[in-house]
């Protein structure tokens, strides 16, 4: 269990007298050397910080005088620029951060917004064409990546639809739907095919059926899909007239 620092412990008298100028860390290890039980650094921080009380160590690099100072000639500088003018004009060193947090803690502007300026002229001007090297590797007119899938090439995907490439197509497609379409036309929006034997890899036209998406759902709801595809036609009907009865319900509701 945590001692407790009342406002008149050791504990609290020693820390108030002897906090000045010295680190939590530091206080905490001779705390604990001195009153027999750990003291994390964390907990001198947290007392200090309810009390209000400022150890005075971690002051700032420099003086207000000098902040105004670089405030008022910073413009136009970098990051980098300003750390040297530092070093040059104060004799302290600022890693980068250490700059970049002092332009944002005393909102110094230097004008600098990594934008091009109205007007300016790109270094590449008038070089069209021009190359720095790498033509061996370029590709050439007419030439096909190593990767480039011939024609009616199959492949099956992680959830066991198969994909062709059709002649004359350059992408990869569904090949139950592509078969669909070419025997029947563009699926219509609101539709979706599935497959009466629940074979995902059977896309053969007699093993394909055009559903809506309402249907759809509610036969993944009731569980009307079957490895027989004489169960799954059988479902298709019961969803339609499921759905259909649902429709005259809500019309029955409305006229009350």
């Amino acid at each position: 269990m945590t001692k407790i620092w009342r406002k008149n412990s050791a504990e609290a008298l020693w820390l108030q007298a002897n906090y000045k100028g010295r680190w939590p860390k530091d206080l905490a290890a001779e705390m604990t050397q001195r009153f027999g039980y750990a003291i994390p650094p964390s907990r001198v921080s947290h007392y200090l910080y309810h009390l209000g009380l400022k150890t005075g160590v971690g002051a700032p690099l420099l003086s207000k005088e000098q902040y105004q100072w670089l405030k008022d000639h910073c413009h136009g500088l970098s990051y980098e620029d300003q750390q040297k003018q530092i070093l040059e004009q104060f004799g302290v060193y600022m890693t980068l951060d250490q700059v970049k947090n002092m332009r944002n803690r005393y909102k110094m502007n230097s004008g600098l917004t990594g934008q091009f300026k109205k007007g300016n002229v790109p270094w590449n001007k008038g070089m069209k064409g021009c190359c720095t090297g790498g033509r061996s590797t370029q590709f050439r007119p007419g030439h096909m990546p190593h990767n480039t899938r011939p024609e009616n090439y199959e492949s099956v995907d992680i959830d066991g639809y198969v994909h062709i490439k059709p002649p004359g197509e350059k992408y990869m497609i569904l090949k139950h739907r592509w078969i669909w379409e070419q025997a029947y036309g563009p699926i219509p929006p609101g539709y979706c095919l599935i497959f009466l034997d629940r074979n995902k890899q059977n896309c053969s036209l007699n093993n394909l059926a055009l559903i809506t998406r309402a249907e759809h759902a509610r036969m993944c709801q009731k569980h009307l899909q079957f490895d027989n595809p004489e169960y799954t036609k059988a479902g298709i009907q019961i969803a339609k007239l499921m759905l259909k009865k649902s429709e005259q319900s809500k019309k029955r509701r409305r006229r009350k």
